[in-house]
């Protein structure tokens, strides 16, 4: 997730699981001002190490080039997430930001599936 490269954070969403996990989020770009919905499936592999290098990580991204407001696109992604989360027989949690991407780094601070890494700028 690039936070540097979004104008506005609408809301991160988690699903965890036992094999594996999903997380998606909903945003204004920086570069053209439509929403985008990104999101990934990352497969476990060995420890539960978020930072081991081991997972399996797959990433998708959806661009809204309709003009459909943020409300209707939360409403689809609930709809996406409420369906895995049955899947994985976990619970969905959720983080509305709701402003600057870096609001969720307070928002989401403490949950147990919440990993930041320092990457540096070379």
């Amino acid at each position: 997730m690039d936070l540097d490269a979004m104008e506005y954070l609408a809301a991160v969403w988690f699903v965890g699981g036992s094999e594996s996990d999903w997380l998606a989020w909903l945003y204004r770009a920086k570069a053209d001002h439509l929403w985008h919905f990104d999101y990934r499936f990352r497969y476990y592999y060995g420890t539960k190490d978020p930072f081991d290098g081991n997972d399996q990580k797959n990433f998708w991204r959806s661009t809204d080039t309709a003009g459909r407001t943020e409300q209707e696109q939360r409403e689809d992604i609930e709809l996406i997430a409420a369906v895995i989360a049955k899947r994985n027989e976990r619970p969905l949690d959720r983080v509305d930001v709701n402003g600057p991407p870096l609001l969720l780094l307070e928002k989401a601070k403490g949950r147990s599936w919440f990993h930041v890494q320092r990457v540096p700028i070379s």
